[in-house]
């Protein structure tokens, strides 16, 4: 196991992870942080206040994007 610290939307969090999941960790890190930062500069308004506001608006993004893809990957399944 491996000790690491990945920092989201300006917070720290210490996991113990597997070395060979260490890089993938980093890495979606850096992506959730990326899309927060987006989220909080273009939906920030007087309904959208707290980090709490925009973590919900991007897990709404982001399960919309995943139940589309396993959407699409259940067609492609019937089909191919």
């Amino acid at each position: 196991m491996q000790k690491i610290k990945l920092t989201i939307a300006n917070r720290v969090y210490p996991l113990n992870v597997p070395l060979e999941q260490e890089e993938g960790l980093r890495v979606a890190s850096k992506k959730i942080d990326i899309m927060i930062k987006h989220f909080e500069e273009n939906y920030a308004g007087p309904f959208i206040t707290t980090s709490n506001d925009i973590f919900g608006i991007f897990l709404v993004a982001y399960f919309r994007d995943y139940i589309f893809i396993f959407f699409l990957n259940s067609i492609c399944d019937l089909f191919f």
